[in-house]
């Protein structure tokens, strides 16, 4: 199983992904039966230690979000494990499955989507604590204050209704709701999209607060490498439904094996600064998941494609202490 450092390798992780498979089907629409799959998570294996912060990083359609919602349950994998704490999520009975599902929370890109315009803040905040706690009304009231302050909203905002509120204000609302049940792991999807950069920063320095405050552990799943390199400490670069290469954030920016992983890092804007490899660039589009080429899933895109990467699909391996690389050169 993939680890991340040699400290964390002393400890348990508090998530193992281990094989994980999530497929769709693809039905004829005369026929009305199945013709195929679309692989959209294929194999995924990754360890997430407590305290971490994880970015996962790929183009639209690599199956990122896929595997966060598969992670949280909204969607049953084919194959797999799902080890939270130790227990399979998958095995659970459902009344387990509701009560693991307090501890992982998912954060969707689009907040407001997620916050019913119908009820005040006070109602959306209390709601979580009515339904799984037993806690009195004022011991309610007093966390819903607690927390509005601790993502930085103000008291009065009780009373308001959250399209009242401005984009970052709504992420903050957001936060806030899902912090009420007390979860260990929060799985982000693209946290700072649609923001001004200046309100991204804010956002951010709001997340690395409260993964403090409340102890958490953070999957972050963006298509911005800057915002992962600057709150992750370890990230993964997904393809295709397969993870290309994981490692520490630094190791991974400063050196880059996949081919696929350094196109990604020198797409990044640089003022000032020549290229490094000019010779790194994407060929055509992805190819449809679907119907995926023989050999590695990479291979009809890449400037450095060999004969043996037509033939043979590369798996994980480790280059260096916790730095694996799925790629035949």
């Amino acid at each position: 199983m993939i680890t991340s450092t040699k400290e964390n390798s002393k400890h348990s992780p508090i998530l193992s992904v281990q094989h994980l498979k999530k497929y769709f089907p693809i039905r004829n629409t005369f026929l009305k039966r199945r013709v195929g799959w679309l692989k959209a998570v294929d194999g995924v294996s990754f360890d997430i230690f407590p305290g971490e912060l994880m970015g996962l990083v790929g183009e639209s359609g690599c199956g990122k979000s896929t595997l966060g919602k598969t992670i949280l349950g909204m969607y049953k994998p084919n194959e797999g494990k799902i080890l939270f704490k130790d227990k399979d999520i998958i095995k659970l009975s459902i009344d387990e499955k509701r009560k693991m599902r307090r501890k992982i929370q998912y954060v969707y890109q689009d907040a407001a989507a997620s916050l019913d315009s119908w009820w005040s803040v006070g109602r959306l905040l209390r709601e979580p604590l009515v339904i799984h706690t037993k806690m009195t009304r004022t011991d309610m009231d007093d966390k819903v204050l607690y927390l509005l302050n601790a993502v930085g909203l103000r008291c009065e905002d009780l009373y308001r209704y959250p399209h009242e509120f401005s984009g970052g204000q709504q992420r903050r609302l957001g936060l806030a709701r899902i912090l009420t049940l007390n979860p260990e792991l929060i799985i982000f999807d693209e946290p700072t999209a649609g923001l001004d950069v200046s309100v991204q920063a804010k956002i951010l320095k709001l997340l690395i607060t409260l993964k403090e405050e409340f102890q958490l552990t953070y999957i972050v799943i963006s298509h911005n490498l800057s915002v992962v390199r600057m709150i992750c400490n370890r990230m993964a670069v997904m393809y295709l439904g397969k993870i290309m290469e994981i490692s520490t954030t630094e190791t991974i920016f400063n050196k880059p094996v996949h081919p696929y992983t350094k196109t990604l890092i020198e797409s990044i804007p640089q003022i000032g600064e020549r290229k490094k490899h000019d010779n790194l660039f994407l060929k055509g589009e992805p190819p449809s998941p679907e119907n995926m080429p023989p050999g590695c899933r990479f291979q009809s895109r890449c400037s450095f494609k060999k004969d043996i990467c037509e033939k043979i699909e590369p798996s994980l391996q480790e280059v260096e202490t916790g730095h694996l690389v799925a790629c035949n050169l």
